[in-house]
């Protein structure tokens, strides 16, 4: 607590008070109401932590050994190459938009880049021309666009896009070379779709087709007609759903691919494109199959498997499924499985909770680890907090509910901690062991013990665990934040009276509904583009997402999920919404509109209670520009230590 009240003498400026020279302003796209000015010496305290995201494996640039990779934070995050391992990435791309990936040319030095501008989602593709660093436009700049596929020589693109009605994703093939072309359109296809490999020969696509009337559907398309043939699920895999990143053998006589089997977690199967049948590889591993890769021999797969928030990767046999190596990699998150073409070497991310994602590769003949990227890109050099320590906690049905806590330093602060209790958004999907980055100066130099758990509804802990907040289960998962408030107050080390909730997305719904459950119980609320009632977020949404979330949430057509949503949502409850809130929002949010913030900020206002708000006209769903994440940051710090400094007021 003294560490606390020290930072928050030198933050300690009142609402409303004139800014000066030593204050941090707000970035131009950003309005901020209700928020004290930021003391500049918070934000230089800050600045040892400020880091950029490591980098990501973009693929291997003209198929030889040079690695692609993504780095830096949007607008600036780019394109660079590695020539070989440990040597400096050198700066391709300089594009104005968000870059989110990038997919190399066959056989040139040419690459596939998507983008898109402002946080809008519009995601778009261009080509971009190593050599002579000319950027062209393939896409039309309005639609949506999904991650593209190259055809084996390289001289075709396919993608799908929602150019046709503005909701289903249809095939469309794009030669890079012809600048005056546009997408063709191959293929009308219905609800989400996927371009997600081609066969070795260039015979046939392979779509993943996501429509609520038929579910997930793996498709096979005639490139030269467009004609598509169900592959999967067929009469002869019953009980198999669910189809995920299929891949072609190299021979192309069969199609890898994770799926659930009838069982609670994703396997690995492989399927024979002319049967139907599907041999399971991994059915003696009880844990999700995240990724993989199939090498160009066809003999070798390397599997990252989920292990209780950790990665484990595996090399395995590719008929048998038979284990042949478990490599020695560093415990965290393994992802963007890749083998080099013609070789055993396979790419990928590592992030740590001592570093942010880097790009190693495997030998998988040999075993060897080769590490390609070094440090972080542009970024500050600090020590991480210790990682985290994996605990259950028993929630209101006796339930056991995997959360992991960041504790800090406990000579440097003593005594019960003050708490901040961290929900992940989608629902599904789920907190990990990862580094916390920026975030580490809460845990570092505020010395906030910060749980992130994986309340029901999270991935990676069973099929079944995903649907227990399905439909009109939804409050459980709220009940799973009153259950951990319950353990905090049990821990001795913990200060049950100084506790904040922070989600985003889902995350910033369960934060707003623990508000108006638990608000005697809470000291501060962060709600990042958080759903505050379930009717008005449904009804704005497109006809394509809402399908889709009405899998997850219930038909909002319906009286009785009517009535369900007016008893869950947040805005509903907000006359007992009694706590402190940091409300923050993108304008160009196409996820969770922008007045699911306005609406819930007004209505907590209206019982006096102090809400500080954000909007950036120039983001999305989330922040993701460097001086927007800057300011944030502060604010977040500013918001916490006021409000954490002290035990929470007893009710009244």
């Amino acid at each position: 607590m003294l560490r606390l009240a020290a930072l928050c003498c030198v933050a300690s400026i009142a609402p409303g008070s004139p800014a000066s020279a030593d204050d941090l302003a707000p970035p131009p796209a950003i309005e901020a109401e209700g928020v004290p000015t930021i003391p500049r010496g918070l934000s230089r305290a800050l600045a040892a932590y400020r880091t950029v995201p490591g980098y990501a494996f973009g693929g291997w640039l003209g198929g030889r050994r040079e690695a692609l990779v993504l780095a830096g934070a949007a607008p600036a995050g780019q394109v660079f190459s590695v020539v070989t391992p440990g040597a400096p990435p050198h700066q391709l791309t300089s594009i104005a938009g968000r870059v989110l990936g990038c997919s190399p040319r066959p056989g040139r030095n040419q690459f596939a880049l998507l983008y898109d501008v402002d946080g809008n989602e519009a995601v778009q593709v261009a080509l971009f021309d190593t050599p002579s660093g000319e950027v062209s436009r393939l896409s039309d700049g309005r639609s949506r666009y999904s991650e593209p596929r190259w055809s084996p020589d390289g001289r075709t693109l396919a993608v799908t896009g929602d150019a046709r009605n503005s909701r289903d994703y249809d095939l469309y093939l794009i030669d890079p070379d012809d600048r005056q072309g546009a997408p063709r359109l191959l293929a009308e296809l219905t609800g989400l779709a996927t371009v997600e490999a081609w066969a070795p020969d260039g015979s046939r696509l392979l779509v993943t087709e996501i429509d609520v009337s038929q579910g997930s559907r793996l498709l096979a398309i005639d490139p030269q007609s467009g004609t598509p043939t169900v592959v999967f699920p067929n009469a002869d895999s019953p009980g198999l759903h669910s189809p995920g990143d299929p891949r072609y053998a190299p021979d192309g006589r069969a199609i890898f691919l994770s799926l659930y089997d009838g069982g609670q977690f994703r396997r690995l199967g492989r399927l024979d494109p002319e049967s139907g049948g599907v041999s399971i590889l991994t059915g003696g591993i009880e844990a999700d199959v995240e990724s993989f890769a199939v090498s160009d021999e066809g003999n070798v797969l390397a599997a990252s498997i989920h292990d209780d928030g950790y990665s484990r990767l595996l090399i395995l046999d590719a008929e048998s499924g038979r284990v042949l190596a478990r490599p020695g990699i560093p415990d965290g998150q393994i992802s963007s499985l890749t083998f080099l073409p013609g070789s055993t070497e396979c790419a990928f991310n590592l992030e740590t909770t001592r570093e942010p994602s880097q790009v190693y590769s495997l030998v998988t003949r040999t075993g060897v680890l080769v590490r390609w990227t070094l440090g972080v890109p542009g970024g500050s050099t600090f020590d991480p907090p210790a990682p985290p320590e994996r605990f259950r906690f028993e929630s209101f049905d006796g339930r056991e509910i995997p959360a992991f806590v960041y504790r800090p330093d406990p000579v440097r602060f003593p005594g019960p901690r003050p708490v901040l209790i961290d929900l992940h958004g989608g629902p599904q999907a789920q907190a990990r062991p990862s580094f916390l980055g920026p975030e580490s100066y809460l845990v570092n130099e505020l010395g906030l013990a910060l749980i992130v758990p994986n309340v029901r509804g999270s991935s990676g802990y069973g099929l079944s665990y995903l649907r227990l907040d399905d439909g009109e289960r939804r409050e459980d998962a709220v009940r799973d934040v009153g259950a951990l408030l319950d353990w905090v107050a049990d821990q001795p080390g913990l200060d049950a009276d100084r506790v904040a909730v922070r989600g985003g997305s889902y995350g910033g719904y369960l934060v707003l509904a623990a508000l108006s459950r638990f608000g005697d119980r809470i000291a501060a609320g962060i709600d990042v583009a958080g759903i505050s009632d379930f009717q008005s977020f449904m009804d704005d949404q497109p006809e394509l997402r809402l399908d889709l979330l009405r899998l997850e949430f219930g038909d909002e057509r319906d009286p009785r999920v009517q009535r369900y949503f007016r008893d869950i949502s947040p805005l509903r409850r907000a006359d007992r919404i009694t706590t402190p809130m940091l409300v923050v929002q993108g304008e160009n949010d196409p996820r969770v509109p922008v007045a699911e913030a306005r609406q819930i900020v007004d209505a907590v206002r209206g019982n006096g209670v102090p809400v500080w708000y954000m909007l950036a006209r120039n983001e999305g769903h989330g922040f993701s520009r460097g001086e927007n994440l800057e300011y944030l940051r502060a604010v977040e710090a500013r918001f916490l230590i006021e409000h954490l400094r002290r035990p929470r007021p007893a009710p009244e």
